[in-house]
């Protein structure tokens, strides 16, 4: 009984692995509602973006700035901007 619990176990176990690799990252949105204006590294201007909208966490960019992508572009936003929600 008890090596059957240690085989499940271990076969969770490299589910789990396998299931935090760097490729699994979390969902993440820009905070608050309305438009907000950001720097787009890309083409070095600002970019008028609908807040609520889906973006992918790439990097921190100083120590208040994080560097995000959305749908079409980079985007430089502060830390306080980027809301977690989850792995969906």
């Amino acid at each position: 009984m008890n090596s059957d619990f240690d085989e499940i176990q271990g076969v969770i176990d490299q589910i789990l692995l396998i299931s935090m690799s760097e490729d699994n990252v979390p969902h993440c949105i820009l905070s608050g509602s309305g438009h907000g204006w950001f720097w787009c590294p890309q083409t070095r201007q600002m970019k008028r973006v609908q807040r609520g909208t889906e973006i992918v966490y790439i990097s921190d960019y100083g120590e208040t700035k994080s560097l995000v992508m959305s749908s079409d572009s980079y985007l430089v936003v502060s830390k306080d901007d980027v809301i977690e929600v989850g792995y969906n």
